[in-house]
């Protein structure tokens, strides 16, 4: 089985469920580059400028660091960042994996889709 270090994009919202996902990828060998799951929102900066800026920045890092980025649609938001760490891997020549529907045209890069993590777990722990 091929392990791999994977970025995970999502609704931050959602990230207390995707850390116990991140948790079973990280038990199979995975290594997760996405720290934005257990760090959150850096609350030490003072303003919303900083403090985004140097999330955005650490975004960008983690994604440039994957070997796998999975794009997870399940929840709708009307943020977009997801969105634009899909594209950074999309031009980085990062093999990208989608987890839900395709809402855009450029899901269509996606090389393996799944309707649920369940799926996409499974996949990556089958190798």
């Amino acid at each position: 089985m091929q392990h791999y270090k994977i970025y995970i994009a999502a609704n931050f919202s959602g990230r207390k469920v995707l850390h116990k996902t991140a948790t079973k990828l990280e038990r199979a060998g995975h290594r997760i580059t996405s720290r934005w799951i257990t760090e959150g929102n850096n609350r030490r900066y003072k303003n919303w400028h900083t403090r985004a800026t140097a999330a955005a920045l650490r975004d960008k890092a983690d994604v440039e660091r994957a070997e796998l980025m999975i794009l997870d649609t399940l929840n709708k938001t009307r943020r977009g960042g997801r969105e634009v760490e899909f594209g950074i891997a999309l031009q980085k020549g990062i093999p990208c994996w989608l987890v839900g529907q395709r809402r855009n045209i450029f899901h269509e890069f996606a090389t393996k889709r799944f309707s649920s993590w369940k799926e996409c777990v499974k996949a990556l722990s089958h190798g």
